[in-house]
């Protein structure tokens, strides 16, 4: 929708950038993986996964698997993200930066 609207500005996922989406720099820093890795692109954010209340032994287990570094490596990469392992620096809860 983006590529076909003329003069159209959208926040998207970079795996959502395709031919025809011109991707722009922000206070000259280009949005790359490796600027969201260490903030130096700060427009980014962690996907999250809720439960109600404390979770159940499966759903535990079923969010390490998710968190962890063969799937983040190979799946959430493949699907065009940046894994939660690469990230160089963490937001916490009410947005501060810190260094990994």
């Amino acid at each position: 929708m983006v590529s076909s609207t003329p003069g159209a500005v959208s926040y998207l996922a970079f795996s959502a950038i395709k031919e025809g989406v011109t991707a722009v720099a922000l206070n000259n820093v280009k949005p790359t993986d490796a600027n969201v890795t260490t903030n130096a692109w700060p427009v980014w954010a962690y996907e999250h996964m809720y439960t109600k209340g404390s979770p159940n032994a499966a759903t535990a287990k079923f969010i390490h698997f998710i968190q962890s570094k063969p799937v983040q490596n190979n799946l959430v990469k493949k699907m065009g993200y940046i894994p939660v392992v690469d990230m160089k620096v963490a937001r916490t809860h009410d947005g501060t930066i810190e260094d990994k």
